[in-house]
């Protein structure tokens, strides 16, 4: 809507991101996950509320570019319906940033589940890998030298967000 109609809405929007990415991210999503009840569901808003801002400015520039290209133009001045053009030709052509953009989007939701559910703040009635190193360190494994408590849920957490961030890598590459 930002990107396509611009004007007041555009500016209403604009406002509003600018105002999101001026809050850090990881303190407002410690602040949201504690103010709401404990679970899963607090983890996904609370994320959810900090992590959207990227995704829309590069979204809403992308959009802006695509509206000014000559065949919507055209779509435009034959009275083709605003959703047909956002629908039709709008959207296919931003379907790899959106597809590239929630790979990263998952991998770093993911990072920010850990470093929540690490910090105690997690899911209790979940499993989480960041849940289990949360549980070695306060069981003092380091110090014990059981890697078999913290070794194996780091190794996820890379292998797992190392694989989404490749297919956000690769899913932008253009095939030849």
């Amino acid at each position: 809507i930002s990107g396509y109609f611009g004007g007041t809405a555009d500016k209403i929007i604009t406002a509003i991101t600018n105002v999101a990415m001026a809050v850090p991210g990881l303190p407002l999503t410690v602040l949201l996950v504690a103010y709401l009840e404990p679970g899963k569901w607090s983890l996904i808003i609370s994320i959810s509320i900090t992590s959207w801002t990227g995704t829309l400015r590069i979204l809403r520039s992308r959009i802006q570019q695509i509206s000014e290209m000559p065949f919507i133009k055209i779509e435009r001045t034959l009275g083709v319906s605003p959703l047909v053009i956002l629908f039709k030709h709008i959207l296919p052509n931003v379907k790899d940033i959106i597809l590239t953009r929630g790979a990263l989007a998952i991998s770093s939701a993911m990072m920010t589940e850990a470093s929540l559910s690490f910090l105690g703040l997690g899911s209790v009635t979940e499993k989480s890998w960041g849940g289990v190193l949360h549980y070695a360190f306060f069981r003092n494994s380091i110090m014990k030298n059981q890697v078999w408590w913290y070794l194996p849920p780091i190794v996820c957490i890379c292998v797992a967000v190392l694989g989404f961030m490749l297919v956000g890598y690769y899913g932008q590459m253009k095939k030849v």
